[in-house]
């Protein structure tokens, strides 16, 4: 395994995109150094950086369920 890249070590912060949650995210990035570089994650065509962060919208049939009824990738 490598050591980071010239940019140094990388951290993603992610939200839902609500209001309050987006905010905290956004002060999280603030105290780690605030990089001022936002990534943009679906970034197959190579367009990576950002300056503005990506927002996702999910589409239906996902916005008729509650975001608590969402599959989670993880699971």
């Amino acid at each position: 395994m490598s050591g980071p890249g010239p940019l140094g070590p990388s951290v993603w912060a992610v939200s839902d995109g609500r209001a309050g949650n987006a905010a905290q995210v956004r002060a999280v990035v603030h105290a780690l150094g605030e990089t001022r570089r936002w990534m943009k994650i679906g970034h197959i065509a190579g367009e990576a950086h950002r300056s503005d962060p990506i927002v996702l919208t999910p589409r239906m049939p996902w916005t008729w369920l509650p975001a608590d009824n969402w599959p989670s990738p993880l699971s």
